[in-house]
């Protein structure tokens, strides 16, 4: 089972529904963490960048279900496929 999928199957188990978007050409970031007597010492990420992903399919998925949620958890690691709202205009306040 691929770490996303584990990652869904563990939720659902415990009633958390998910509804990831997964783009085939980025996998999953490894990370891979130096120990020594206990303690990391370094911790190395290995991931392709997001540049030039269509953010598109993750709004629409947003905006299908801001009508009948109670939460909205959007989680990125600052990889800023969350820094715009299709319907945000930065000219507004």
């Amino acid at each position: 089972m691929t770490p996303p999928a584990a990652l869904s199957q563990a939720l659902a188990n415990v009633n958390v529904k998910c509804d990831f978007v997964s783009v085939p050409t980025h996998p999953t970031i490894t990370k891979l963490r130096v120990l020594s007597r206990n303690q990391q010492l370094i911790r190395l990420d290995f991931e392709e960048g997001f540049s030039g992903v269509d953010p598109q399919p993750m709004h629409e998925r947003i905006q299908q279900a801001l009508g009948s949620i109670g939460a909205l958890v959007l989680s990125d690691y600052a990889k800023r496929g969350a820094d715009q709202r299709p319907d945000h205009d930065p000219t507004r306040t």
